[in-house]
């Protein structure tokens, strides 16, 4: 195995993205939360301790659940469930888009969340509570 500059700096792109949308989210909105579900194969075989040590997640998300693959589930439940489905649109049509790339405050949260340590000055996320 073989590790690269290239991937370190994949990897730093990667988390700052993740971190800096998860503090805009959950502190520049009346939105909380006191788990993190992650989806797909990500979830399925992220070390939460070593997310948590880089700053991938926030210090507060001591057991993240995998929630496997959620576009298959939500697609099976919308065409195998009739019963359900006016909930499950119901649900959808809640959902608002959030543009991070046009945040400027995202841009500086990005560069800011860069570094891989759980510390910043942004402080992170914010539990519920």
């Amino acid at each position: 195995m073989r590790l690269t500059q290239r991937d370190i700096r994949e990897l730093q792109l990667a988390k700052s993205a993740v971190a800096a949308g998860l503090h805009l989210l959950l502190n520049d909105r009346p939105l909380r939360a006191d788990r993190v579900f992650l989806a797909g194969a990500f979830g399925n075989y992220i070390r939460a301790q070593s997310a948590r040590r880089i700053g991938l997640l926030p210090a507060w998300a001591t057991a993240p659940i995998a929630a496997g693959n959620t576009a298959l589930r939500g697609a099976r439940m919308l065409l195998l469930a009739p019963s359900r489905r006016a909930a499950i649109l119901a649900r959808l049509a809640s959902v608002q888009h959030v543009e991070l790339a046009s945040d400027l405050r995202f841009q500086e949260l990005f560069v800011e969340f860069m570094h891989l340590g759980a510390e910043t000055s942004a402080s992170g996320p914010v539990p519920a509570g």
